[in-house]
C-alpha cells in the first residue's frame, strides 16, 4: 500500500509556522526595544523633573533658613556663567545648544541643590551654626565650576593670559570637553 500523502500537508504547515515564527520574533524584537527606548525616555525625563522639584524644595528650604540664601545665589551663578560658557564653546566648535546641554544643566542643579539640602538639614539638626558643611560643600562646587568655566573659555578663546598661565590645570579638561588626547590639548593651548 502507497504511503498517505498526509506529509506534505504537514511538512508544508511546519514551514510557514517557522516562516511565521521568524517573522514574529523579528517584530517582537523591534517592539521591546522600542518599549525600551521609551523607558529610557521616560526614565530620563523623570530624573529630570526630580532635578528640579528638589531644586525647588531646596530654594524654599533657604529661605526658611535665611544664611543658605547667599549659598544658593552663589551656587547658582556659578552654574549659569558655566552654562552660557558651555553654549559658547558648543558655537566655537561647530555644535548646537541642545536640549540635552540644559537637561545635564538642570540633572547638575538638581544634584547639588539635593546633597545641599541633606547638608542643610544635617547642620540645622546638630544646630551647627557656622555652616562649615554646606560652606565646605559649595566650595567644592565653586572649584568645579570654574575648572568647567576655564576649560570651556580655553577652547572658545585660547589666546587668553590666564588659560596660558593655568595652562596645566585646564588642558585635561579642555581634553575632555573635546574627546581629544592630553597632547592635542596641549597644542591647541599653545596658540
Amino acid at each position: 500500500m502507497p504511503p498517505l500523502r498526509r506529509n506534505k500537508p504537514i511538512k508544508f504547515l511546519y514551514y510557514v509556522y517557522i516562516i511565521i515564527e521568524n517573522e514574529m520574533k523579528d517584530v517582537l524584537c523591534e517592539i521591546v526595544l522600542s518599549i525600551g527606548a521609551k523607558l529610557n525616555d521616560v526614565w530620563s525625563s523623570c530624573t529630570g523633573v526630580v532635578s528640579f522639584l528638589s531644586m525647588w524644595l531646596m530654594a524654599l528650604l533657604a529661605t526658611v533658613f535665611g544664611f543658605y540664601k547667599e549659598v544658593i545665589i552663589i551656587t547658582f551663578f556659578c552654574i549659569f556663567i558655566d552654562l552660557i560658557w558651555g553654549v559658547a564653546k558648543s558655537v566655537k566648535i561647530g555644535g548646537y545648544a541642545t536640549s540635552y546641554l540644559l537637561k545635564n544643566t538642570i540633572i547638575k542643579i538638581g544634584a547639588y541643590f539635593s546633597v545641599m539640602m541633606l547638608l542643610i538639614s544635617v547642620e540645622h539638626l546638630l544646630h551647627i551654626d557656622s555652616q562649615v558643611f554646606t560652606i565646605t560643600f559649595t566650595i567644592v562646587i565653586l572649584v568645579t565650576e570654574l575648572i568647567s568655566i576655564l576649560g570651556n573659555i580655553a577652547i572658545v578663546k585660547p589666546s587668553l593670559i590666564f588659560v596660558k598661565i593655568l595652562r596645566r590645570l585646564v588642558t585635561g579638561e579642555v581634553a575632555r570637553k573635546l574627546n581629544i588626547t592630553d597632547e592635542e590639548a596641549k597644542k591647541l593651548l599653545e596658540i
